[in-house]
This record gives structure tokens, C-alpha cells and sequence, in this order.
């Protein structure tokens, strides 16, 4: 009797070899032999793998991709090389700079040393650490313009400096004790930054002895020099040793500090001080008149510098353009009044006889400067004046809990480099140094490049923390999660969580052990469906730590345990996580090979599938993408190390948008046979899906063109690879029992596809190639094109066999997605090597 056997589940994945006895089990009726270049979706069926597009050559043979995710709808790839950085936009094509040539941007990182960064990234700000160089960041003004910095940890604005201190005394000389007793009042000023709300470091301590303070009548005033950039000011009083809060002083909180003379304004002209004092004498001559009598008349002025005659120096004033010089004379002879006399014709040496001179009545008796009016003529002063900043201590208490804070760099010389970043609760955290193997840093909350705390600690300073642990396994991975910030250890996984509150403080934390599973470092951890994914050592599995409601604690399931053959005698290197269309781990093997996960927790899914190329995969990283999101690959083939992307998942009526070629390009317009610009595939034999047909036997030149023998107006080219899916054995339970072990014989195959074109099919090592009957017209070649939900027959009939696995595959380059595959068979009574 005819037994049917229908496998509408497909997403299982490739499982071991080792449960093909466990009939029983849930995933092998769900799971296949071989999963090869085709995806697991989570609706049930598995689909084939889309190709990649070439998109360019990498500038470095050792390089690395790294996600920059500004938000979900813009993404940028970075090509990091050796000390060089490249950026690629979601279209595939490089920034430039003017001359139209790749914007390289220089890097502090050897290429040797790529595969140990890590980074964390906050809007258009990347930070990353690696254990052999001091923390850094790269910032994006423009995607022309990126800019490298070396972190310090230091705030951007200065401290403040040494604050003056005056006494304020208004009371009545019958108030003021005869006899006062004074104690010593100390003070330190911080600013804070106007851009981003740092605090600076403390101004040097400024003290001062004082009588008791009152708020009424006598005060301290604490005066300071401005600072560029402050917005505002904090005042700390010392108290048993330790200074206090006591009041913010606003940058508009000013007193004049210091008044400075500049010129003199003369007429509208402006006058400045000569270098030297000088000297003026009046010059006169003796003229005998007719009744023989004398006379004495001025004639002049002398100026000169000091000489025994005229010891007395005064400031003098001077216009090079007027040639005017003003100086002051304080002798009353000749009748020349005592004041300024403004000289003519005055070179620029000033020393002199001068005979065209007047005098200034008018501008004053002060020798230190002219001001006034000579008739319509003004003197006026300029003076520039400096303003302080000023805060008056009448009296306050200070505050001890909030005290100024201590700025630090602990990430300072060989050794102390940390080989985490990451970002936890609006604070940049940083792990694992060479001497620190198990401290944890996290930054000011806000405030990323400040480690600074203070004494007491306050909720926002920053906190340094060592794990105490039996052994001192290396910090390797870091995610948050919840309320908490889970990491793993080489030996164990942790959190780092508040002992009280959900807000992690310098005096709440708290170290929970959840598991002892030991983390491998060689891939950061990845957040996943409400879960965290990271590589356990030695065996490689993947496991998922997440919070278990039940258990009260964090548990790490191990996404492996079915398909441990997967990741056996191999390392993964890099992974990346697609998350449309079908919640997709993609992951680097060591072997040059990928591998993917399916994971959709929600609804049970967990299938692993293996992955091919003609080359050696070597990174990969994802960013957002519409409809897909696309997945970025560095690999190594004979032409060099290429830069592709995965191409969209095909689900569509137009056969143009079907890409099942690797490191392929597409052309689209006039019908043409001659494609040129294929340089990387240069000597490559090549597939070519021409307006809906496969062309195979096709090498492109070393000049890089291929010619068809046939025009096409949609034309792919690239290289080929090979879909294969292998359904487990057809197992069912009979009143007799489970068919496990009993030969059977295959009498119908019927499989359900969508959107799908020819393909192989059959007993393993008997393939025919399967078509859909109803369609008419074109040659087999055409490869005819399946509409949705097409059911076709197989053409498998064959004798008894203890085993006869279906195999599905497809070397062209078409699509093809399975959604379900019904069986049709006949079992032997018996278990056995017979019928009977």
C-alpha cells in the first residue's frame, strides 16, 4: 500500500549526519542532508542563494569591511586597508575627491592588525579599539571629508586660571571687631564647555585669610579670567579638607579686571605713545630794539631724550601720517602756559629744533595724556578694558557630595590599550586591556570622551570596574542587553548589572555569573531576535545568550547542536547579521567558505545552510537596505580581491531582476553581442543569462570582452555556482512503526515551486532535468519560467533501495524556491537489506 510523505517545511536547515537515526526529532522532518547555496526562509520553503555584483577592487590585498549605519535609511561601507580607509555608498560606487579619483582617507591601523579592531558607533561618529593602539575615533562632516582623532579623554575646554580673591568689607568702621579672629578661606573655579556641557578640570586652589563671613556685609569675592568656549562656571569651597559646591557664576557675571590706555583720538586722528619719554624745550633769541633795549622771543621748541639740561621725561604721543607730535611742558616761561604744545613736522625719530609749534592749554594739566578742547579740537582717550569673571562667597556651605571632578586617561602607553568598545546606557564603554584583562571602563553618562570622577562619586561619573573571578579569563565579547551589560569571558559569560534601580552607577554595580561556557574573540557579539549570538570556544558552536524568565537568569543555547558538522575543523572569522528578508546570520568561515543561519526565534526557525563561490570570502558586513538588506563581501579571486554585494532575494515577474551569477555585472538597453569592462574576470570561464537563457562555454579575453553569438538586450555575466538541496530521508510513522531502516521504493516525487525555472532533479546520481509541461514554445535552453505555486511532477520512479534521497539542483543561472516536496512510496514489512 502506496505510503505518502510530504515535507512542507524546508527551513530546518542542513543538520548532522549524526541525527539521521532521530526520526523523532522535530528538525530532521524539517531539515535536509544538504543545504548548498540555497536560504532557509522562514515562511517554510528554501530558496536559492542570489549572486554577488562585482562592485570594484579592494586597494589593499588585507582588508576589512566596517558597517556605518547613520540611520536605517543611510548606510555607508568602509574599506579599511593598510592605514587607509575607502567609502563605498549603497549603490556600489566609491566616494571621490575633486580630481575624480577614490577618496582614501589615511588610518592609524596596519593591515596586519584589521582583524582585532573594533568599533562602536554613535550618529556619525565611530570609535574603535584594538589592543596595540591607543583609543581613536573617526568623524564624518561630509562623505568627502572624514577625520581621524586620537581620544585623550581630556575636556576640550581649559580650566580655569588661578581665581583672585578680595575681601568685600562695608561695615562701619564702629562694627569691625578690634581683635578679629580669621581662619583661611580656599577656593577652586571649573568651567563648563557651552557645545557639549563638559566640565573642566579644577583651577589651581586660590586661599585667602578672612574673619567669619556674613551674607550681609562681608564677603569674599573670587574673580577669574574668562574662559573661550564657557557657557557658565562652578564654584567649590574647601571644607575638612575637601571642596565643595557652592554656586554657578554665568559667563555674563563680569567685574572690570584691568584698564588698559590704547591711543589717544586727536581731532579725529588717532595718536599712539612714543617708545620712549621724551623732553621739550622752548627755544628763544635775544633781539636789541631802536632805544636800544632787549628782547627776548620764542623761536622754537627742542625734543629730545634725557640730557643734563632737561632731566625731566613726560609721555609723548605721536601720528606718522601727520607728522604731529604732542608732548608735555612744565615750565611757565616765555609766555607758553604749562600743558601739551602739538609739534609739527616731526619725523619719525622724533629728536629735534622745531619751529612750528603750539600750545594745548586746553587738553589738560596731566602729563600723562592730553583730554579736552582747543577750540574745536577734542583729545580724547581710548582705553580698552578686560572683564572677569566674578562670584561672591557670602557666607555659603559648601556642598561635600558634589565635589570637582578628576579628569584621567587609563588607556596611557604599551599595555594598557583596550581591545573593547561599546556603547551601554549613554555611556562609551571600553574592556580588556593587557594588564587589565577583566576591567570594564565606562565614560561619563553623555559624555563619551570623559572618564573623569569625582569624590564622593556622583550617579554620572565614571566607573572602572574588575571583575573578581576563580580565574582571569580575557574579557572577549560585550553587548547590552536589557538592564544589563552581558559579556563573556574565555571561561564564562557575566553581567554587569545595577544592584539597585535599572540605571548603572559607580555604587550600584554588580557582577551576576550566568554561564560557563568560555567565548571565543575572534567576532564580536551580535543582538539578534531579542537574544545576543556570540562564538563559544574550542568547539566554535554559536550559541544565543538570553534572558530565560523561568530559570530567573541568562542561559546560552547552543544553535549548533544540530549541525555541529557545520562549523567542524573550521573557524568563523567574521559574520554579519541580514535581518530582511528572512532574519539571516551570514558568517566567514576559515576555508574561505560561508555559512548562514536563519534564525527567527519568534517563530521557531533555526536553519543553517553552506555556501560556495569560485574564490575565497574573506569579510563581510551588512547595512540597512530596501527591500533587502544588503550584505558586503570581500573576496579573493585569481583577479585580485574583489569588493561585492549580495544581490536582492529574487520574488518577481520580471526575469531581469533574476542575479545568479557571482562576481557578476548587468547590462540593460540596445540588443548587443560585444560587453566590455570585464577586466576582473579576465581568462574566466563564465556564465552569461541572456533575456531569459543560460549561456554556458563563454571566456572572457584578457582584454576583458566577451562576445555572444547572439545579440541579447538583458545580459548577466559572471561566474557560475551550484544550488544542491538534499531532503532528508521521507520517515513516517505506521501502526507497524517508524519506516526508519526498511527499504523502500519511490514511486512518485510531486514538488511545489514559486517562481522558479528548470532545474536537476531525481535519485541521487540519476538527475533528469525537470520542465514545466504546460508552458509552450522555446528550446529547452530557455530555461522555462515556473509562475507562482507550480506544481510538477518528477520523473523518479525506481526499485527497492534502503536509501533513495531526492536531490534538487541547479547549475544555471536561474532562480528556484522549493515551498514543499510530497513523496509517494512504497516501505518493506520488514527492516533489513530486502524486500520481505
Amino acid at each position: 500500500m502506496p505510503i505518502f510523505h510530504t515535507q512542507n517545511v524546508l527551513n530546518g536547515g542542513e543538520i548532522s549526519p549524526l541525527l539521521r537515526g532521530r526520526v523523532d526529532q522535530p528538525r530532521y522532518n524539517t531539515g535536509t542532508r544538504e543545504m548548498l547555496n540555497f536560504v532557509p526562509m522562514p515562511q517554510g520553503g528554501a530558496t536559492r542563494r542570489p549572486g554577488t555584483r562585482y562592485l570594484g577592487t579592494a586597494k589593499n590585498q588585507a582588508s576589512r569591511l566596517v558597517p556605518f549605519v547613520f540611520s536605517e535609511t543611510q548606510g555607508r561601507i568602509l574599506e579599511f586597508g593598510d592605514k587607509t580607509m575607502r567609502v563605498w555608498l549603497p549603490d556600489g560606487t566609491l566616494i571621490t575627491d575633486d580630481s575624480g579619483e577614490p577618496y582614501v582617507v589615511e588610518t592609524p591601523f596596519a593591515a596586519s592588525d584589521l582583524r582585532a579592531m573594533r568599533f562602536a558607533q554613535s550618529a556619525d561618529v565611530v570609535y574603535f579599539a584594538h589592543p596595540a593602539y591607543a583609543p581613536c575615533k573617526v568623524s564624518r562632516y561630509a562623505d568627502d571629508d572624514w577625520r581621524w582623532t586620537t581620544l585623550t579623554f581630556m575636556p576640550s575646554i581649559s580650566a580655569p586660571k588661578k581665581p583672585t580673591l578680595q575681601i568685600l568689607d562695608k561695615r562701619a568702621d564702629d562694627d569691625k571687631p578690634k581683635n578679629p579672629s580669621k581662619t583661611d578661606y580656599s577656593y577652586v573655579v571649573t568651567a563648563i564647555d557651552e557645545e557639549t556641557g563638559e566640565e573642566s578640570s579644577a583651577s589651581p586652589a586660590a586661599t585667602i585669610e578672612a574673619e567669619a563671613l556674613n551674607s550681609v556685609d562681608y564677603h569674599i569675592r573670587i574673580t577669574w579670567p574668562a574662559v573661550s568656549g564657557a557657557s557658565e562656571y562652578r564654584i567649590y569651597k574647601k571644607k575638612v579638607g575637601v571642596f565643595g559646591f557652592i554656586g554657578r557664576a554665568s559667563k555674563d557675571d563680569t567685574v572690570t579686571a584691568t584698564t588698559t590706555l590704547q591711543g589717544i583720538d586727536i581731532g579725529g586722528y588717532r595718536f599712539s605713545r612714543t617708545a620712549d619719554d621724551l623732553y621739550v624745550r622752548v627755544l628763544t633769541k635775544t633781539i636789541e630794539k631802536p632805544n636800544e633795549e632787549t628782547e627776548t622771543v620764542v623761536t622754537g621748541v627742542s625734543v629730545g631724550g634725557y640730557n643734563a639740561f632737561e632731566p625731566k621725561l613726560y609721555p609723548a604721543w605721536y601720528n606718522a601720517s601727520l607728522k604731529k607730535l604732542f608732548v608735555y611742558h612744565d615750565k611757565n616761561e616765555h609766555g607758553i602756559p604749562v600743558g601739551w604744545i602739538g609739534v609739527d613736522n616731526v619725523p619719525s625719530t622724533y629728536e629735534g629744533r622745531y619751529s612750528s609749534f603750539a600750545s594745548y592749554a586746553g587738553f589738560g594739566q596731566s602729563s600723562a595724556y592730553p583730554q579736552g578742547f582747543q577750540g574745536d579740537i577734542q583729545a580724547n582717550p581710548v582705553f580698552f578694558y578686560t572683564y572677569a569673571q566674578y562670584y561672591d562667597d557670602k557666607n555659603i556651605g559648601a556642598d561635600t557630595e558634589d565635589t570637582p571632578i578628576e579628569h584621567k586617561n587609563p588607556f596611557e602607553g604599551e599595555g594598557n590599550y583596550p581591545s573593547q568598545v561599546f556603547f551601554h546606557q549613554q555611556r562609551l564603554g571600553f574592556a580588556a586591556t593587557a594588564n587589565r584583562p577583566i576591567t570594564i571602563w565606562l565614560s561619563r553618562t553623555g559624555e563619551f570622551e570623559s572618564m573623569a570622577s569625582s569624590v564622593p562619586p556622583k550617579d554620572d561619573d565614571a566607573i572602572e570596574v574588575t571583575l573578581a573571578a576563580t580565574q582571569a579569563n580575557k574579557i572577549v565579547w560585550l553587548q547590552p542587553d536589557r538592564n544589563a551589560l552581558a559579556f563573556g569571558t574565555e571561561g564564562s559569560e557575566w553581567t554587569l548589572e545595577p544592584s539597585e534601580g535599572v540605571v548603572l552607577t559607580p555604587s550600584t554595580v554588580s557582577f551576576q555569573l550566568q554561564t560557563t561556557n568560555g567565548g571565543e574573540g575572534a567576532v564580536s557579539a551580535l543582538s539578534v531576535g531579542g537574544g545576543l549570538l556570540y562564538v563559544q570556544r574550542g568547539s566554535g558552536a554559536v550559541r544565543e545568550f538570553a534572558y530565560n524568565y523561568s530559570a530567573d537568569k541568562y542561559l546560552g543555547q547552543d544553535l549548533t547542536i544540530l549541525s555541529r558538522h557545520i562549523v567542524k575543523d573550521r573557524d568563523i572569522t567574521a559574520w554579519a547579521y541580514q535581518q530582511e528578508p528572512y532574519s539571516t546570520l551570514w558568517c566567514v568561515l576559515s576555508d574561505g567558505t560561508f555559512i548562514g543561519l536563519t534564525y527567527m526565534k519568534e517563530q521557531d526557525v533555526i536553519g543553517w545552510h553552506r555556501h560556495t563561490t569560485e574564490g575565497e570570502v574573506l569579510d563581510m558586513a551588512t547595512i540597512p537596505g530596501t527591500p533587502d538588506d544588503q550584505v558586503w563581501f570581500l573576496v579573493r579571486r585569481s583577479g585580485g580581491v574583489f569588493v561585492e554585494r549580495l544581490e536582492t532575494f529574487f520574488d518577481s515577474d520580471d526575469l531581469s531582476e533574476a542575479f545568479f551569477l557571482d562576481s557578476a555585472l548587468y547590462y540593460s538597453g540596445t540588443a548587443a553581442d560585444t560587453f566590455s569592462g570585464l577586466g576582473h574576470l579576465a581568462g574566466r570561464a563564465v556564465q552569461v543569462f541572456a533575456d531569459g537563457g543560460t549561456v554556458d562555454g563563454l571566456t572572457v579575453s584578457e582584454a576583458g570582452e566577451l562576445k555572444l553569438k547572439v545579440p541579447a538586450s538583458s545580459v548577466l555575466i559572471g561566474l557560475p555556482y551550484t544550488g544542491r538541496l538534499i531532503p532528508n530521508l521521507p520517515e513516517v510513522q505506521t501502526q507497524q512503526g517508524w519506516t526508519l531502516m526498511h527499504n523502500r521504493k519511490i514511486l512518485a516525487v510531486r514538488v511545489r515551486t514559486y517562481r522558479s525555472m528548470s532545474f536537476m532533479a531525481g535519485i541521487e546520481g540519476n538527475l533528469s532535468p525537470i520542465v514545466d509541461r504546460h508552458i509552450k514554445g522555446g528550446a529547452f535552453s530557455v530555461r522555462p519560467f515556473f509562475s507562482d505555486g507550480t506544481d510538477l511532477n518528477m520523473e523518479t520512479c525506481g526499485g527497492w533501495a534502503s536509501e533513495s534521497p531526492l536531490v534538487f539542483e541547479v547549475n544555471s543561472a536561474t532562480p528556484l524556491t522549493i515551498l514543499a516536496i510530497v513523496t509517494t512510496m512504497e516501505i518493506a514489512p520488514y527492516a533489513g537489506g530486502g524486500m520481505l
